[in-house]
C-alpha cells in the first residue's frame, strides 16, 4: 500500500497520478459508453464524472475562500443560484451527491469534461500558492449554509490536517470511482 502524501509537492503529484490514471480509463470510451446506463440503473460513467467535476468544483470554492479568508459562495461551490430544495440532507454525503446529480444529470457530456479539466486545474493553482506548512494544519468543516466552510480548526474543536481533505477531495476521490469507470 502506497503512503498517503502529506506535503504539497507529494500531494499534487499524487492529484496527478490519479488523474493521469482516471483520464487513461475515460479515454477509449465513446461517448455512447459514457452515457449508458448500468443494468442496476445506477449511475452513468458520466455521472460519475458530472460528480467528480462537482466535487472539485465544491473544493476549489472552498480553497479560493480559504484563501482569501471570506466564506465560500454558494455560485463558487455549485454554480446553482438558490438552496436545494427540501428533501435533501446537505448535512450527509449521500444527500449532496443526490442533489448534485439532479443538478448536473442533464448537463451535456463535453461540459462535464470541461468542468473536470478546469476545476482539477483550479484545485492545483491554488495549492501550489499554500504555504508548505499548512498542509499538516488542522482543519474543520463548519456550518455555513448548505455550502459549508473548510477552515483552520479553532481550540477544541475537530479537525484534520488539510492534507486528507485533499485526498478525500482529490486523488482518493478518483481512485474511489475508477473501478466504475474502468468496468
Amino acid at each position: 500500500m502506497e503512503s498517503e502524501p502529506q506535503t504539497g509537492p507529494a500531494i499534487l503529484e499524487r492529484f496527478r497520478r490519479a488523474a493521469a490514471a482516471l483520464d487513461a480509463a475515460v479515454a477509449p470510451l465513446s461517448d455512447e459508453q459514457l452515457l449508458a446506463r448500468p443494468p442496476d440503473g445506477g449511475w452513468a460513467k458520466r455521472d460519475i464524472l458530472a460528480h467528480i467535476a462537482a466535487d472539485h468544483r465544491w473544493w476549489a470554492g472552498q480553497l479560493a475562500a480559504l484563501a482569501a479568508a471570506r466564506l465560500p459562495s454558494p455560485d463558487e461551490c455549485y454554480a446553482i443560484p438558490g438552496p436545494p430544495p427540501a428533501g435533501y440532507d446537505m448535512a450527509t454525503p449521500n444527500g449532496r451527491n443526490a442533489w448534485q446529480f439532479e443538478q448536473h444529470k442533464s448537463q451535456p457530456l463535453q461540459d462535464i469534461r470541461n468542468a473536470l479539466v478546469h476545476y482539477r486545474a483550479r484545485i492545483i493553482e491554488l495549492a501550489e500558492r499554500l504555504p508548505a506548512g499548512e498542509f499538516a494544519a488542522p482543519y474543520a468543516i463548519v456550518d455555513s449554509g448548505y455550502t459549508g466552510q473548510v477552515r483552520p480548526a479553532q481550540p477544541g474543536e475537530q479537525g484534520f490536517p488539510l492534507w486528507q481533505w485533499f485526498r478525500g477531495n482529490t486523488w482518493h476521490h478518483y481512485e474511489d470511482h475508477l473501478p466504475d469507470l474502468q468496468a
